[in-house]
């Protein structure tokens, strides 16, 4: 019907009066109209009654249509002296990090461990726990695995058995849904945090939607005309609700442009959260934030790994976790990295004093020469120089390069595989032979 007097009348403002039955079904009907044509949705203010019923009760349908359709009612017009003279704090669902009816982006790039961090986000909301250093609210947590719900599963598993953390309120969607297609599936999910309400007695405080390009599937991401209505979708279940939509997305092939896609999804959101992994430092980064004062707070975290049980093929199967970064793990990775530093560079040096040897289309050094190398040019004494260059002494130059990739064994010496590395030494060979 809403879609007949549309096409017949293009430009009309169209109200849907709405039946206000306890189960919501009508609402929930006349939100989809409304949402496809353009119309506007009211309901008699009495439970359990349509217009008719309204009417028979000896109610005013026509005054319901003119207080509850005005422009100022629908638009929520506040005056100054509306306000409250005290200040309102923002409602945080986790300490300066994410409000209530509000939407954020955590984005990454692939294997940045950003759903390992969200699941780390909804697991702490969940319990009420601390969540890095921060303090969260309690409630429950709905989190749509359009992506990949056997992996969800299998990581929400990981953290109870790792943690002991109890994570019976968080409640998963393994099954496909769509915001761009049709408003049917922001429809359901709405119904869906109603049910979990009125069953587990406690309120849906976030909502995780795994992955915006799942959950937007066929549209352009490139499209405001595309996205706007995804977009938009979120913005109904946020009013509904008033949870926290905290939305998955990936990072552009550009980095440093920011998150993929339409640029209007920036200004969408409340709060932007950027996840990276510089050689297995994870950090996370607000980059954006609306209602607090957290623009530019950065978060570690690591990967734990956690030993789910044994593959039908007799295999370990494993998984992980994120937790807060561990400060000593963190300094010893720096030196650790610190150490990789100078080791290429004690490598590139001792290859060009050598003779710059090319073997398999790489950089070859002999075992021999970067022996000499660590006599003549750093001072070690022979044996020292012997055994750092042992292929099994761990704390020696040979192994852990070996170990780290970056070198690999060859004959009685090493080549350089890294491609970096190995780039840089013979773009160094060719500048080198020019001079000669």
């Amino acid at each position: 019907v809403t879609e007949a007097i549309r096409q017949r009348h293009p430009t009309a403002e169209i109200i849907i009066v709405a039946d206000n039955d306890a189960s919501g079904v009508g609402k929930n009907y006349a939100d989809q109209a409304a949402a496809k044509y353009g119309a506007t949705v009211i309901m008699p203010p009495i439970e359990g009654m349509d217009a008719n019923d309204y009417k028979q009760a000896g109610q005013d349908i026509v005054g319901l249509l003119q207080i509850m359709g005005s422009a100022m009612e629908k638009k929520k017009v506040i005056f100054g002296d509306q306000l409250p003279d005290e200040w309102e704090a923002p409602d945080e669902i986790i300490e300066g990090l994410i409000t209530s009816d509000s939407i954020s982006i955590i984005y990454g790039d692939s294997n940045s461990g950003k759903t390992f961090f969200a699941l780390s986000l909804a697991a702490s909301v969940a319990n009420g726990s601390d969540c890095y250093g921060r303090k969260t609210e309690q409630g429950i947590v709905l989190y749509l695995a359009t992506e990949a719900p056997g992996s969800i599963r299998s990581r929400l598993q990981a953290i109870k058995k790792h943690t002991g953390q109890d994570i019976s309120n968080i409640a998963m969607v393994p099954v496909p849904v769509n915001f761009y297609s049709s408003h049917a599936d922001a429809v359901d999910i709405i119904s869906v945090c109603k049910e979990i309400e009125k069953m587990k007695r406690k309120k849906v405080t976030m909502i995780i939607a795994d992955t915006l390009a799942r959950i937007s599937a066929g549209a352009n991401e490139n499209s405001g005309e595309d996205m706007g209505p995804v977009m938009a979708r979120f913005d109904i279940i946020k009013e509904e609700t008033k949870a926290a939509i905290v939305i998955i997305h990936h990072t552009g092939k550009d980095a440093a442009r920011g998150q993929r896609g339409w640029s209007g999804l920036r200004a969408h959101v409340d709060t932007e959260i950027e996840v990276t992994d510089k050689n297995g430092d994870r950090t996370v980064s607000v980059t954006k934030q609306r209602e607090l004062s957290s623009k530019g707070d950065v978060i570690s975290f690591a990967l734990e790994v956690v030993e789910m049980g044994v593959s039908k093929f007799g295999e370990v199967s494993t998984t992980c976790v994120a937790v807060p970064e561990n400060s000593e793990k963190k300094e010893k990775r720096s030196r650790e990295d610190d150490k990789t530093t100078k080791y290429k560079s004690d490598i590139k040096d001792a290859w060009l004093i050598s003779g710059m040897e090319i073997q398999k289309e790489n950089p070859y050094i002999s075992r021999s020469a970067f022996i000499k190398y660590l006599v003549e040019i750093k001072g070690m004494t022979k044996g020292t120089a012997d055994k750092y260059m042992a292929p099994k002494f761990e704390n020696g130059i040979a192994c852990p390069m070996i170990n780290c990739g970056i070198l690999d064994q060859f004959g009685h010496g090493f080549i350089v595989i890294d491609n970096d590395l190995s780039s840089i030494m013979m773009i160094l060979a060719t500048e080198k032979n020019t001079e000669k």
